[in-house]
């Protein structure tokens, strides 16, 4: 397994319980260069012990200026995060060894106490989650310290932990010696309930996927659509929609705000920072999975062409058979194909397009009030695609409308087949 050590004694203590243990780890040391020559000090440290005891090491440093104009803690983090992954994936380990222990914990906890959390911040870091583990969570920094002492490990003290410029160093040296002094013990107290919720978020996570399943009304590559009345009328409902916008990062202020509004048929909508998007409109509540982006595809004549990632667009010409047994739907349509001027483009629509509609008989319709007609929420609009020829004439609002200008009739001698599948060639 990968070893995460800095030199410290958490990760100086763990790495020599890897190897009493027969484990063969392989250590990984990250100098961030913030303390200029003891930085340098540690890393020479953990060179020296891996060598002494015949471990591979591997080594990562940026500068101080690195970290100009950014959170030093966050990108700290960040940094060394991204370099173990990246470490045990190329060296081929299944598992990446951290040394947070018991009173790490206790800070964490309640530094996500402070943050406001729910029941994730609560039961603080899990023993295992994916490839990384923590070991060590069991036991207390003075166990460590006394492990150390009796078997000789090395390790070097960061005078850095012992300022108050950071918050969890504040609530290590200031906050957590008042709570001993009013309730003495609260750790072990802390450390249960930790465990407790930590079964309470099982429970809750579990209940809530059968949740999803039981409101979901559709799924689709691009978006989920759910039942907003059966969603308000459950009585988990709220805890439904509270660990919905959670999971999907979500500001934590719209919970409120979503959930006392009044049904309407008018759209409204909430964009997180991944550009994923929350549709309300009526009985529905959409959830689109990522913003809409597309660039424009050239038709040059019959063939299967992508339009999006599981999208096809597939023109065919067909045999005559008798105008009636052609049946457009939405997904499927037949056109005189001698009416298309090639070249051809898809595009998203624009403001001010017009399509020629069979409920017209031909006459131009607005695109923009045809699509509010059919009751499309503002985002499904925004992504409605149009074949457009040469001319700059609509062929079909894809999976929406087709063109009345293109109908075929007893004239027609040349019929292709305009359809749209999930699969090429399908």
């Amino acid at each position: 397994m990968l070893c995460a050590v800095s030199g410290g004694l958490d990760s100086m203590v763990l790495a020599h319980i890897l190897l009493e243990l027969k484990y063969e780890p392989t250590v990984a040391h990250f100098n961030f260069g913030l303390r200029e020559e003891a930085s340098d000090l540690d890393e020479e440290l953990v060179k020296n012990w891996a060598h002494k005891n015949d471990v591979a090491f591997f080594r990562k440093a940026v500068s101080k200026d690195h970290f100009v104009g950014k959170s030093i803690q966050d990108e700290a983090r960040n940094l060394r995060y991204d370099w173990f992954h990246e470490l045990a994936i190329q060296q081929n380990i299944k598992a990446i060894a951290l040394a947070h222990h018991a009173d790490d914990q206790i800070e964490t906890i309640f530094l996500q106490m402070f943050r406001g959390t729910g029941l994730a911040g609560m039961r603080g870091m899990l023993p295992k989650k994916s490839f990384l583990i923590r070991p060590l969570l069991f036991a207390h920094k003075h166990d460590l310290k006394a492990f150390a002492e009796e078997k000789n490990v090395p390790w070097r003290e960061d005078t850095s932990n012992e300022k108050t410029d950071y918050k969890r160093n504040k609530i290590r040296h200031l906050l957590i010696p008042l709570v001993q002094e009013i309730s003495p013990g609260f750790e072990n107290v802390i450390l249960r309930n930790a465990e407790r919720i930590s079964l309470h978020e099982e429970v809750s996570i579990a209940h809530f996927f059968q949740l999803e399943k039981e409101f979901l009304e559709r799924n689709s590559a691009e978006n989920q659509e759910f039942s907003w009345g059966r969603i308000k009328a459950s009585l988990s409902g709220r805890f439904f929609w509270m660990e919905f916008l959670r999971a999907h990062q979500f500001n934590f202020s719209i919970l409120d705000e979503i959930w006392d509004a009044e049904f309407s048929s008018e759209c409204r909508q909430w964009t997180n920072s991944s550009g994923q998007i929350i549709e309300i409109k009526a009985d529905s509540l959409l959830f689109w999975f990522k913003p809409f982006a597309f660039n424009r595809i050239s038709i040059s004549g019959p063939g299967v062409y992508q339009i999006e990632e599981n999208r096809y667009l597939e023109i065919k010409l067909i045999e005559n058979k008798s105008v009636d047994s052609f049946i457009n739907s939405p997904n499927e349509i037949f056109v005189d194909f001698l009416k298309i001027n090639f070249p051809c483009k898809i595009i998203p629509w624009e403001a001010g397009d017009y399509v020629a509609t069979l409920g017209l008989k031909g006459k131009n319709k607005k695109v923009s009030n045809l699509l509010t007609d059919r009751k499309l929420s503002l985002e499904a609009k925004k992504r409605v695609l149009k074949l457009e020829d040469s001319n700059g004439k609509i062929v079909w609002l894809l999976g929406i409308e087709d063109s009345f200008k293109f109908k075929i009739g007893k004239e027609t001698r040349k019929i292709a087949r305009l359809f749209i599948s999930e699969a090429a060639g399908s």
